[in-house]
């Protein structure tokens, strides 16, 4: 069972206890507190291609999350693109301990060009709608 964890100094104004509470009692029961203020996930990892257990995950929905994610989308009201872990402990799942990832140059322009792509793609198809009104089709 889950014990009250003290809240981690990297996000001191967010309440933990009332994320937690969001959580289905199968999910919460895997969660462990440590006496540093991490959240530990006991239930199962994703596997790396090295062999290594990663990030703990859970089906929620029908879809596989992984919960570290999960618990800062609840907790900020928004889905993280990028999380870097700031306390460092393997399985830590507290949202105080996880914070956006700054955005490098070259994921940027990714990103950009990918923008780009998607709004060309949706420009063409849009197009290709126009003419397909325009040209009779004999059948």
């Amino acid at each position: 069972m889950l014990a009250e964890a003290p809240v981690a100094a990297f996000a001191p104004d967010l309440d933990v206890s009332a994320v937690l509470a969001t959580l289905p009692a199968r999910i919460r029961d895997r969660i462990v507190a440590t006496d540093v203020g991490c959240l530990v996930w006991t239930g199962s990892k994703g596997v790396s291609n090295g062999g290594q257990d990663v990030y703990g995950r859970a089906m929620i929905a029908g879809k596989i999350v992984s919960i570290h994610r999960l618990l800062k989308e609840i907790a900020t009201g928004t889905r993280p693109r990028r999380l870097m872990q700031q306390c460092g402990t393997f399985g830590c799942v507290n949202p105080t301990c996880w914070s956006e990832a700054p955005i490098g140059p070259k994921i940027r322009q990714r990103e950009t060009e990918y923008e780009l792509l998607s709004a060309f793609e949706d420009y063409m198809q849009a197009r290709l709608r126009t003419l397909r009104r325009r040209i009779p089709v004999d059948r």
